[in-house]
């Protein structure tokens, strides 16, 4: 009976934990979203016509899908170990099919599970160095899944348009690793702060850094592009919305719907009024490509910010007579708004002749 309950709780361990509303899935129906499910090598994600879930039975508890969710919905499990070197912190972290003797911490089910916004918190948090030890990907069943050197990669990009130093990398054997990684736990362990010494490292972080750990609780989810610092001309972003002015016509749906308002209407004050772009906010979750049904939204990757405001000029519908507003840079409207352009009342307007 023991061992059936232990099967039982060891089985619900696995199952990563889904924060139900940050899911795409439940802001809109017609979410095109399936990154956990092409994340996922056991085919354990299941999205049906009204559902998304997951198999108990099928999840190896790997964490793939966490590092590939936009929303962060998916929360991993893995607990990583840091320790301060002579050049900023140090991250060590090795695969379970590494070989490696099993540590107190440090241990994770694959490193791919490592995600663009952890490796971004990482640095934000003094990380400097990241030192692993994993088996062979190639001939792993999780070896499909986008690799950790690729979202190194990201990261050196979006640091490099700012002028910043990369994460550094190492990967060790295992038997170098676990040396390396007791090394560095009892230089850890070696070192002890004093109340003068905290306080002093205390006051050198940035107060907008110190703000945001008092005023964010840990779960909060947070946009990728808000973890870097610098915002110099041609600096890249993890994800940049895009409205095409010759498609928009003006329907607001992105703005409406998009969860971390990296979309925002300004319609404040004197001045004309115009969509607002927010790059660092965005996720990539694909909500307002989604909702737009003039294709006129898309999201590129590892972009630069081009355009941050898109001018609108008001109008007045010609047929019900609303107020409403396009792109100023798009075509010459037809002045109907966008719910009479698409209901098309002129085709009402016929008359049978005998």
């Amino acid at each position: 009976m023991w061992r059936d309950l232990r099967a039982v709780v060891q089985s619900d361990l696995v199952v990563p934990h889904v924060v139900a509303e940050r899911c795409v899935h439940s802001h809109i129906e017609t979410a095109s979203c399936r990154a956990c499910v092409d994340a996922c090598p056991r085919d354990a994600w299941v999205i049906e016509a009204e559902m998304l879930g997951i198999d108990g039975d099928k999840c190896d508890g790997c964490d793939l899908c966490a590092p590939v969710c936009p929303q962060a919905a998916i929360e991993g499990r893995f607990s990583l170990f840091r320790t301060a070197t002579g050049q900023g912190g140090a991250l060590f972290v090795a695969c379970e099919r590494a070989g490696v003797e099993r540590p107190d911490q440090g241990l994770m089910p694959c490193l791919h599970a490592l995600g663009l916004t952890d490796l971004l918190q990482l640095l934000r948090d003094g990380v400097r160095s990241l030192v692993t030890s994993h088996g062979d990907c190639g001939s792993c069943d999780r070896g499909h899944a986008k690799r950790l050197e690729q979202r190194l990669e990201e990261v050196g990009c979006l640091l490099a348009s700012r002028g910043l130093e990369p994460l550094k990398h190492r990967n060790l054997g295992a038997g170098a690793w676990v040396e390396t990684f007791r090394q560095a736990r009892e230089l850890a362990a070696d070192r002890t702060l004093d109340r003068r010494a905290f306080l002093r490292n205390a006051v050198k972080l940035p107060r907008a850094r110190i703000a945001a750990a008092i005023d964010d609780p840990p779960s909060a989810f947070v946009p990728p592009g808000t973890l870097l610092e610098g915002d110099a001309i041609g600096a890249l972003f993890p994800f940049v919305p895009a409205i095409d002015p010759e498609r928009c016509n003006g329907c607001d749906a992105c703005v409406r719907l998009c969860p971390q308002e990296a979309i925002q209407l300004d319609s404040q004050g004197g001045g004309a009024p115009a969509f607002l772009i927010h790059a660092e906010q965005c996720s990539g979750c694909g909500i307002c490509a989604d909702v737009c049904e003039q294709d006129a939204v898309s999201i590129a990757c590892i972009h630069p910010s081009v355009e941050r405001r898109i001018p609108l000029q008001a109008e007045r519908c010609s047929a019900c007579g609303t107020h409403f507003h396009v792109p100023a840079a798009g075509p010459d409207s037809e002045r109907l708004c966008w719910v009479c352009r698409k209901a098309n009342h002129y085709r009402n307007l016929y008359q049978v002749l005998d």
